[in-house]
């Protein structure tokens, strides 16, 4: 049968084959208080999970660096989708046969995210009048 390691007790074919006693486990003093830990547990896994992840860190090296924030109004940054669409799509009708498709591609992607930003303009509205 098998064995972890070279213990006997590990044995999976026998059952167990002795029983072993803790030492003695320490007291609470007499006030009934256990002593202050250094550091607490949940402490602890709070530090590690707060830790970035690779997903986190993948995310913020692909983030690219907005240097004009009036980009971001919503009516300039509608525009700029729309004429980088305009552009994608002159780019797929001028560009080589295998470079059309790629441009192509990109303004079906840019046409899906126009129709997302309009389905969730409406909802918004929607939820607003609510």
């Amino acid at each position: 049968m098998a064995r972890i390691g070279n213990e006997s007790l590990l044995r999976f074919d026998t059952g167990i084959s002795t029983v072993r006693r803790a030492e003695e486990l320490p007291r609470l003093p007499d006030e009934g208080v256990a002593p202050a830990v250094e550091s607490r547990p949940v402490q602890l896994l709070d530090a590690l999970y707060d830790m970035p992840t690779f997903d986190d860190r993948l995310l913020a090296a692909a983030a690219p660096e907005i240097t004009d924030r009036g980009v971001l109004d919503p009516g300039i940054y509608a525009a700029a989708l729309r004429d980088g669409r305009d552009l994608l799509a002159a780019l797929a009708d001028r560009g080589p046969e295998g470079d059309g498709a790629v441009f192509a591609a990109a303004r079906d992607v840019m046409d899906a995210a126009e129709d997302l930003r309009a389905i969730l303009d409406t909802a918004t509205r929607l939820l607003m009048r609510a």
